[in-house]
């Protein structure tokens, strides 16, 4: 399992360090209060650090050694494979539907996925989404007036 975490952070972190590049060719608009980088650089910023995290993390635990067959089942699992599903159709439906409710469907959908008691969890992973698109609106929409697709 350290192998395919350790696969998986690095690949994160070059994913982020490209993205973190790219948001260097977002102009600046002069109506805004702040930088139309900042947001993106500063999540991209979050998402290496928390790479690094991971990938350090993984030195750390020392669990029994695992064999080499077991890399591409561990990094080719089906929740993972689920949530990534769920994050393309995310990015895929959201142009169409809009970013809040978008965003409120793909956190109760993916909590609910990962939940191992399902209809325990159902009224948590609702005011968990409620109170995440409520904070997303709040900052973004009312507070930084940022446009939301």
């Amino acid at each position: 399992m350290r192998k395919a975490d350790r696969i998986v952070s690095i690949m994160f972190i070059v994913g982020s360090i490209f993205m973190l590049h790219e948001t260097s060719q977002i102009e600046k608009l002069r109506f805004q209060i702040l930088s139309s980088k900042m947001f993106p650089q500063l999540v991209f910023g979050v998402m290496i650090l928390l790479g690094i995290l991971l990938f350090v993390q993984t030195f750390m635990h020392r669990e029994a050694e695992e064999k080499e067959g077991d890399v591409g089942k561990a990094l080719i699992r089906p929740k993972r494979l689920m949530i990534l599903g769920l994050f393309v159709a995310y990015l895929l439906i959201m142009p169409m539907v809009g970013f809040i409710e978008t965003t409120a469907v793909f956190a109760v959908v993916a909590m609910m996925s990962l939940s191992p008691r399902r209809k325990k969890d159902l009224p948590v992973s609702l005011l968990i989404s409620g109170g995440l698109v409520g904070l997303i609106y709040l900052v973004f929409d009312y507070w930084l007036q940022v446009f939301l697709p």
